[in-house]
């Protein structure tokens, strides 16, 4: 019984020494910010064509609420223009492709950054 116990622990070494670890970085590239959509939603180069950007767990007012042009003006003041960092998580039921957003100097823009909300 020992023996087949040692076989099934050496099995499932195997088996999981290819899954990747939990901590493995998602795709993700890195791009130019050329537009601000609004708060929470930016156009970002990627290799030769635009990506609409949907700012992951950050919820800001649209343009036409209270306060949406401030939450659109202070995303534009920290990333257009800029080359930031996307960490991809998949696309939205719009088509957009959620991602996290890493500015130039290593901060993330995400919800506690911005403070109209």
């Amino acid at each position: 019984m020992n023996s087949i116990r040692k076989q099934i622990v050496a099995f499932a070494v195997v088996c999981l020494a290819g899954l990747p670890a939990l901590g493995d970085e998602l795709p993700g590239f890195s791009g130019k910010v050329v537009y601000i959509k609004d708060g929470d939603s930016i156009i970002v180069m990627h290799d030769t064509h635009r990506e609409e950007i949907r700012l992951n767990a950050v919820d800001c007012p649209e343009t036409n609420q209270p306060f949406g042009d401030k939450a659109t003006a202070f995303t534009s003041s920290q990333c257009l223009d800029k080359v930031v960092t996307i960490k991809t998580f998949g696309p939205d039921v719009y088509g957009r492709t959620i991602g996290d957003v890493t500015l130039e100097d290593g901060r993330k823009l995400k919800q506690r950054t911005c403070p109209y909300r």
